[in-house]
């Protein structure tokens, strides 16, 4: 299939550097350059720009995995606070949560 310089192309093909920021950009620029060289100059240019909110998100995620509580260091209302356990359910400390309140508190 051949197409014309400038013909245009779909805009889903600014999806790739949305989902996979850099690497998106550089395949749709390689791609689309000799058939629409504004939208794969374009494409690049969304890829570097999306780079640093990718990896912003991905630091964000990591920090997030890790609690930041001290529970040892904790008092007892501390460590029975309902944002202390909402914020814990579904993770490993949880149940050193309840662990260590069973020992300090009771």
């Amino acid at each position: 299939m051949s197409y014309e310089p400038n013909e245009p192309r779909s805009h889903a093909w600014y999806l790739l550097p949305l989902c996979l920021g850099l690497l998106g950009g550089l395949i749709m620029f390689f791609i689309l350059r000799k058939e629409n060289a504004q939208k794969a100059k374009r494409g690049l240019i969304l890829g570097i720009v999306i780079l640093p909110v990718i990896i912003g998100a991905l630091f964000l995620l990591a920090l997030g995995s890790d609690s930041f509580y001290d529970l040892e260091s904790m008092s007892c209302d501390e460590l029975q606070s309902e944002e202390l356990a909402w914020s814990l359910e579904g993770t490993d400390e949880y149940a050193e949560l309840t662990q260590i309140i069973q020992e300090k508190c009771e």
